[in-house]
């Protein structure tokens, strides 16, 4: 297809990042024209309605600068890559009230096992699940967020445990 329209980032420290440094998933329900973004390598999510940016930028639980991007050139031949990187999103989902985002984090203790949930309206954080297991993906399905591990798919039910408190 052809492109219908064309909108830089509406954030100058994230338009202005390497595109490798923003680097990130999006979602989108069949349902809904609302829309996400989260960062893989930053601490920030963006959700939007159609075309139109939602005026702010969510903040994740913990905060995870852009890596830097190291570039290296020899000759007439030039090359990019990722300095030391902190992984964020690892996967989103998302329904008509919240953002779920699966988070790596710098904590190797419960890595790829938070779930944060966002209210999709405003950005705030409302609460986390503690996984009993590492996992891949998660997926909104209706009222259930399907949680895909490497041995099982679970089905996560609210426990209202936030980050201040322990796991």
């Amino acid at each position: 297809g052809r492109v219908l329209s064309r909108r830089p980032f509406p954030w100058p420290v994230f338009q202005n990042a390497n595109p490798l440094a923003r680097q990130g998933y999006f979602v989108a329900p069949r349902k809904d024209t609302t829309w996400a973004f989260a960062l893989a390598f930053g601490d920030a999510f963006f959700v939007f309605d159609g075309l139109k940016v939602r005026q702010f930028v969510g903040r994740m639980a913990e905060a995870i600068p852009l890596p830097d991007v190291i570039v290296s050139s020899q000759g007439f031949n030039s090359a990019e890559k990722l300095g030391r990187v902190t992984a964020a999103a690892r996967s989103i989902a998302i329904d008509d009230r919240y953002l779920s985002i699966l988070f790596s984090g710098s904590d190797t203790s419960v890595s790829s096992r938070v779930i944060d949930r966002f209210a999709l309206k405003t950005g705030a954080y409302v609460d986390s699940y503690l996984l009993p297991a590492k996992a891949r993906y998660v997926a909104q399905v209706g009222p259930q967020l399907l949680v895909l591990t490497s041995g099982a798919i679970l089905s996560v039910k609210s426990r209202n445990t936030t980050r201040s408190g322990n796991y």
